[in-house]
């Protein structure tokens, strides 16, 4: 089992789903430690292209994979995916990337981004040790822009 960087904690997908907001339904996108669910609140089309990628087979148009196709011809693998919080309390997503020995590569992408590539890549995702305790604390999530 690999271990997670210092001020992370390993987190996995659990699904796509809608929760009741004080506004309506929110479209949000489930992860999960060993003891907490974070919920990470996306527009609804987003949620759907994002639920739908994954599902997709080999032979369908998959819009997560062209990154992830370019990375392999390259001979670059995703090593990670980071969450965390930015200034404005607002996520903040990266790629880890390692493309030569010793280097690192980050590249930020929108968080649902993220996750789908860490998906279909087999790469870990790791958040912010931060979100985790303000999750245990009862504190809001950010919404996702």
């Amino acid at each position: 089992m690999d271990t997670a960087p210092g001020g992370f904690v390993r987190v996995r997908y659990k699904g796509v789903t809608r929760i009741s907001g004080t506004s309506g339904p929110i479209s949000v996108i489930l992860l999960k430690d060993d003891e907490r669910t974070i919920a990470i609140p996306v527009h609804p089309f987003e949620a759907d292209l994002f639920h739908r990628s994954l599902q997709i087979n080999d032979e369908g148009p998959q819009p997560y994979r062209s990154l992830l196709n370019c990375l392999k011809a390259l001979g670059v693998k995703l090593n990670a995916v980071h969450i965390l919080y930015t200034d404005q309390l607002d996520f903040q997503t990266y790629l880890i990337l390692h493309p030569n020995e010793g280097d690192k590569l980050e590249i930020n992408v929108g968080c649902s981004e993220g996750i789908a590539y860490a998906e279909l890549s087999g790469a870990p995702v790791y958040v912010a040790e931060k979100i985790m305790a303000d999750i245990s604390a009862g504190s809001a999530i950010p919404p996702q822009g």
